[in-house]
């Protein structure tokens, strides 16, 4: 549920799930093994990175609903009775084509697109100010938001005006909840021996 609500709450990362999902069915509809699949699945795999965190080996597989309960088989609920008809799947938002890759540290990418959200949501927040909120090096930041840029060119979501509004008003809605922690880090977590920094009493 949580993470429905934070890409109802962050364009950016939305843009990027609906992307997936339209990738995800495109290869679906193509044959397997041929190079425009292959090319596809590669699209995919990069993009899926700036998308949610990975996925546990529970939300990675996906769980068949079952005809009479919708509930039978999820985590929590009652094993479905013998003989109970599958009628379809559910999955969760985090699942991937592969949920292993190779690469740029994960954390990393889904920092990168927390920061260029924020820095499209408030275009006079300066870089090393938002690398200190995201727990990032300035220099490391300012190399993986360059490479999430690429990536979003190459899907047609960068530079969008529309994206620029619903993350400017999304950031506005954001200020005026008065978050008490960085969404990024609800998502991610923080690194171990990490601890939250202390906040002043008012």
């Amino acid at each position: 549920m949580f993470d429905l609500v934070y890409l109802a709450t962050h364009p950016l990362a939305r843009a990027i799930s609906e992307r997936c999902a339209e990738l995800e069915d495109k290869i679906d509809g193509l044959p397997a093994g041929s190079g425009q699949r292959r090319a596809m699945e590669k699209r995919l795999e990069r993009l899926e990175l700036y998308h949610l965190p990975k996925p546990t080996p529970a939300e990675q597989a996906k769980m068949p609903i079952y005809e009479g309960d919708l509930s039978w088989g999820a985590p929590g609920a009652p094993p479905p009775p013998p003989g109970a008809r599958i009628i379809g799947h559910r999955s969760s938002p985090r699942q991937r084509l592969r949920a292993a890759r190779r690469g740029r540290p994960e954390v990393n990418t889904i920092k990168a697109r927390a920061a260029l959200e924020k820095k499209i949501a408030n275009p006079r927040l300066r870089w090393p100010d938002i690398a200190q909120q995201v727990e990032m090096d300035a220099g490391d930041l300012k190399r993986a938001v360059r490479h999430l840029r690429a990536t979003l060119r190459r899907e047609g979501l960068w530079p969008s005006a529309e994206l620029k509004r619903q993350s400017a008003a999304a950031g506005a809605a954001l200020l005026i909840a008065g978050p008490k922690t960085e969404t990024y880090t609800a998502l991610v977590g923080r690194p171990r021996n990490s601890t939250p920094k202390s906040r002043p009493r008012r």
